[in-house]
């Protein structure tokens, strides 16, 4: 009696203990939860079965076979529920796992159902008038069922193909051991009750060993963190149920935090996903990182979540002066191959699309939607492959001077082909190039082809000033940038005076002196400096002076502005003129007609680049039209 009450004591810390746990939602876990449940209530049992047998009381022999009937139900399921455990921890992450679970159980429905038709057979046991159990035919019954799952499940965990790690192992193991010493035990001193000792002992083994690495919580904001994310999300697509997630971006947190300093914010943080729950309550949140927080259901429409979302806005519009910007996307599942991986970079995808919405704005991932995040990531690994084969794709578009009648100077151009999406826009890869930082390994193969170009060029003596490679501010703030390039025009005996990198007026907007610096040492070897797409920015005119460039490039947006409007286009020629008058050199873009090569005559500037002279073409094109010119 005192061994079980001591195990009652130790049961009921587990199993307060783990009630007040928020654990990852697999099969696994959700199986340990209700272990832990039975168990207590089994412990209970056992103890009440041993009052109701030993101490005299009225309705004794009523109350003895009761709790002996629930006792042996309950020592079926615990058996049972232990196996179900260590097989959803082997094998839960295995396709199709569940379609096996029902067979697994065959030897329980059976004893269960000697137990319910006990009181017609009495083949497992029964109650003397002296409150004696008396152990029938199939007396043994639970024992031959402990013996059972207890010897498939140390085979089952000794003989698991993947390794396990030893702690792990040993855990496991503890389930089955313990049952079966305790049985020994049993057998050997029948006064010795060692059941619930054998329960209580191995789940305390477990939850230190293997179910603490599943309480995988957000301090801050006491909240399953991305890891635990990624558990559920693998568990429901192993389950083959389609995930549908809200996404929750907190746009100004840096700015509350700097403000308000870490600990209110996280105060308000806490609040928030508070906030987040009472409305959101059918599925689980996430923190995801950082400002972004997730909530995770197989139970969601758009329009579920539209309306979701106002009553969220609802509950906080009473906010203080210091609140969040927050902007929400949902996430269909159903368009999205079920494979993490595709959920992971859709996830991510959608962050970077939420930076751009406004306030309390909701992006809906629809079909077209994903479509375009299926093509960036198929953009993502032609960039890589690129990167990793060198195989960038270079074309030239010659630039026609006006003054020396010949084509002097070219553009380099990146360009990249797919089987399936064919030749994709520079306009959507350079951008997604620049967001994954493969921009920087790109200008680099860039550099080396262009300097083969110039080569080629050289020993087909056609005329040659500079070629221009495009620069982004990404490349300029990378590290070592200055050095590199260098290091590449030595190794490809480049003449630095024959490389001009095109900036824009966007190295102005933010961080100007940093890039400024390295233009300055690249200026300084001896490169050349062009402003490319001037027009189209919002760059102070004393900056842009300021900038150590030779040449300024007008976009084809100005000169189509001042086809149609006379002001525009005398506004232009001044401009061009004064550009002129200080020694830049000036080109228009967008020459695309007689009309446009009029105007650029008329405008003087010194060259023209457009496809009314010469399209972008590969290497073997241009040197054979430059040698026919």
């Amino acid at each position: 009696m005192l061994g079980e009450i001591t195990s009652l004591l130790f049961m009921t810390v587990i199993y307060f203990f783990v009630k007040n746990l928020k654990f990852i939602p697999t099969i696994r876990n959700k199986t340990y939860e209700l272990l832990i449940t039975i168990c207590m209530w089994f412990v209970i049992i056992s103890v009440a079965n041993l009052i109701f047998l030993e101490i005299k009381m009225p309705y004794q022999w009523y109350l003895a076979s009761i709790s002996t009937y629930l006792y042996l139900i309950a020592s079926v399921s615990i058996v049972s529920l232990m196996f179900l455990y260590i097989y959803t921890y082997l094998y839960e992450s295995h396709l199709g796992f569940k379609r096996i679970i029902p067979y697994l159980f065959i030897p329980s429905y059976v004893a269960l159902f000697l137990i319910f038709i006990n009181p017609v057979t009495n083949q497992v046991f029964e109650i003397t008038e002296t409150n004696r159990i008396v152990f029938g035919q199939q007396g043994n019954l639970s024992f031959n069922l402990l013996v059972l799952y207890s010897l498939v499940q140390i085979a089952m965990i000794l003989f698991y193909k993947v390794q396990i790690k030893l702690d792990e192992k040993l855990a496991l193991l503890s389930l089955p051991a313990a049952s079966l010493v305790a049985l020994v035990i049993q057998l050997v001193i029948p006064s010795q009750v060692m059941t619930s000792a054998a329960v209580v002992l191995p789940l305390l083994i477990i939850q230190f060993y293997i179910q603490r690495k599943d309480i995988i919580i957000d301090s801050s904001t006491n909240t399953p963190n991305q890891h635990a994310f990624l558990i559920h999300l693998k568990a429901l697509i192993n389950d083959e149920i389609t995930p549908k997630i809200v996404l929750f971006n907190v746009k100004n947190l840096a700015d509350i935090n700097e403000k308000m300093g870490y600990q209110t914010s996280n105060i308000m943080l806490y609040q928030m996903v508070k906030d987040i729950q009472k409305v959101f309550s059918k599925g689980i949140i996430y923190r995801y990182s950082g400002s972004k927080y997730l909530y995770l259901t197989n139970q969601l429409t758009d329009i579920e979540s539209k309306s979701l979302i106002q009553s969220l806005n609802e509950l906080r519009k009473n906010e203080g002066e210091q609140h969040f910007i927050i902007n929400y996307a949902f996430l269909d599942g159903s368009y999205i191959e079920q494979n993490s991986t595709h959920f992971i970079y859709t996830i991510e995808q959608t962050y970077i699309e939420l930076k751009l919405q406004k306030e309390n704005n909701l992006f809906i991932l629809d079909h077209n939607a994903f479509l375009q995040f299926q093509k960036n990531k198929r953009i993502i690994e032609l960039l890589s492959q690129v990167i990793n084969d060198e195989s960038l794709l270079v074309h030239y578009q010659p630039l026609y001077h006006y003054h020396d009648k010949n084509y002097l100077t070219y553009e380099a151009l990146m360009r990249l082909k797919d089987d399936q999406l064919g030749f994709i826009s520079p306009v959507d890869f350079i951008k997604i190039a620049e967001e994954n930082e493969q921009i920087i390994p790109l200008g680099y193969q860039m550099l080396i082809k262009v300097g083969s170009f110039i080569k080629e060029l050289k020993e087909k003596n056609i005329p040659l000033q500079w070629v221009s490679i495009n620069l982004s501010v990404i490349q300029l703030l990378s590290k070592d940038f200055v050095k590199n390039v260098i290091a590449i025009t030595k190794k490809y005996d480049i003449k630095p005076n024959q490389i001009c990198f095109e900036i824009t007026e966007s190295i102005l907007l933010d961080d100007y002196d940093t890039p400024k610096h390295v233009i300055n040492e690249l200026k300084a070897v001896g490169f050349v400096f062009s402003l490319d797409d001037y027009g189209t920015g919002y760059a102070n005119l004393n900056n842009i002076l300021a900038l150590p460039i030779s040449e300024i490039k007008i976009d084809k947006s100005v000169l189509y502005n001042a086809e149609r409007s006379k002001n525009a286009y005398h506004i232009l020629k001044s401009l061009i003129k004064g550009f002129n008058d200080i020694g830049l050199y000036t080109v228009l873009e967008g020459v695309e007609n007689s009309k446009h090569d009029e105007m650029a005559k008329d405008l003087k500037v010194t060259a023209t680049q457009g496809y009314f002279y010469q399209k972008p073409q590969p290497v073997e094109q241009i040197l054979q039209n430059q040698t026919l010119n």
